[in-house]
């Protein structure tokens, strides 16, 4: 909830780039099929957390995995915003 928050403040019609709109970020071009597949909607938390899982297998690593969630790897903003959601996670232990 945490990643789909930095992206959106929990806002289902949050507007990404001028793209599309979505409470976590999930590009619909990309991911749609798949997760409609599945049953689920891409403008989900649902949706969001299944992206972030299939990162997350991939990468076998949070901070990465965010990283790729969010689409980049080299804005130093986004990834104080990624240690800041990690840091977030730890404390809700």
């Amino acid at each position: 909830m945490t990643l789909c928050f930095t992206e959106s403040s929990l806002d289902y019609e949050a507007n990404h780039q001028g793209l599309y709109n979505g409470i976590c970020g999930v590009n619909p071009f990309i991911w749609n099929d798949y997760l409609l597949s599945q049953g689920i909607d891409y403008n989900s938390l649902l949706g969001g957390l299944m992206v972030y899982k299939h990162y997350l297998a991939e990468t076998k690593n949070k901070k990465k995995a965010i990283l790729e969630f969010k689409g980049v790897d080299k804005n130093e903003k986004v990834k104080k915003v990624v240690d800041k959601i990690l840091i977030i996670e730890n404390s809700l232990r």
